[in-house]
């Protein structure tokens, strides 16, 4: 990640082997007991995420943590389904 100031400028994801995937979407539900996400893509579908082993990052560039995230927030998801459970390697808060 290369931070300006205050500002992200650029984040870089380094793509590991298996499917890397990016998704977007609303927070609904942050669950900091079990670890997990609960968020409506953009499509529409609720989706929980385990974020369990996770970076949380914010475009703004304040500490972001599955605590300090709210029904409301905007969040871009990065990771990979482990069969129908998608696992994230980093959520990044949107604003």
């Amino acid at each position: 990640m290369v931070v300006s100031g205050d500002e992200v400028v650029s984040i870089e994801v380094d793509k590991s082997s298996g499917s890397n995937t990016q998704l977007n979407g609303t927070v609904l539900l942050p669950n900091t007991t079990d670890k997990t996400l609960m968020i409506q893509l953009d499509s529409g579908t609720v989706l929980t995420v385990d974020v369990s082993d996770a970076n949380f990052t914010s475009t703004s560039g304040s500490s972001v943590s599955l605590g300090r995230l709210a029904a409301g927030d905007m969040v871009q998801v990065y990771g990979s389904y482990s069969g129908a459970k998608f696992v994230a390697t980093l959520v990044l808060k949107i604003g």
